[in-house]
């Protein structure tokens, strides 16, 4: 169902954000005595009709009037009887877009931490596991590996594919592991998979730097 203005508290959105919108005290004032007074109604709305709402003049009304129709929060339009009637369409299209962006916003910067929360778990899991600080390419690539959708899941099974044939751990052949890893359960969940040879255009000389054991055996 598609979200509309009756289904937020838009006047909360309105009361908090009005100073975003360049609204004077004023004006906002007049915006919810305008909604109040629409609720039920359809009607052509005049500054003979807010004056008991408010603390201003007739005249100052008009021109706040005029001032929020040039704003765009004010229109009037032509209902189905053929009347001219006041409408605050504007303004709700406004705040309803507006929050949906803030929710969209909100969801990313949660999204994000929660992505550098994994990341930086990571960091620590591999550090443990070559007993050493990663270099600036090995964090490169942990970083894109979570970017492009990879679990955590995935990496532990590709370090315990690795483990089980007691092939060398690096950066490198788990990147190989995780690659083919996701392209299978791309083909399981799809019947295809979109990825080509390689999920970035890893050069050759980073390969080679990221294929160098962690670990060095005692001689």
């Amino acid at each position: 169902m598609e979200l509309t203005y009756k289904d937020i508290d838009y006047r909360r959105f309105l009361i908090r954000h009005y100073k975003y919108y360049k609204l004077s005290e004023v004006e906002l004032v007049l915006l919810l005595c305008l909604d109040d007074f629409l609720q039920n109604v359809e009607a052509l709305v005049t500054a003979d009709d807010l004056i008991p709402y408010m603390n201003i003049s007739k005249e100052e009304i008009d021109a706040l009037l005029v001032g929020l129709v040039d704003k765009k929060f004010v229109s009037y339009e032509t209902n189905s009887s053929n009347n001219v009637v006041t409408s605050l369409h504007l303004l709700y299209d406004k705040i309803l877009k507006d929050m949906k962006k803030d929710i969209l916003i909100e969801q990313e910067q949660i999204s994000n931490t929660q992505e550098n929360q994994t990341i930086n778990n990571l960091y620590v899991l591999f550090e443990k596991l070559i007993g050493r600080s990663l270099s600036p390419k090995e964090l490169d690539r942990i970083s894109l590996w979570i970017q492009n959708g990879v679990s955590t899941n995935l990496i532990n099974e590709a370090i315990s594919k690795l483990k089980a044939k007691g092939s060398s751990i690096s950066i490198a052949s788990i990147d190989k592991v995780l690659f083919n890893l996701q392209k299978a359960s791309d083909v399981q969940e799809k019947g295809y998979s979109d990825q080509g040879t390689s999920w970035n255009r890893m050069t050759q000389k980073e390969r080679d730097i990221l294929s160098k054991r962690w670990i060095e055996e005692d001689d």
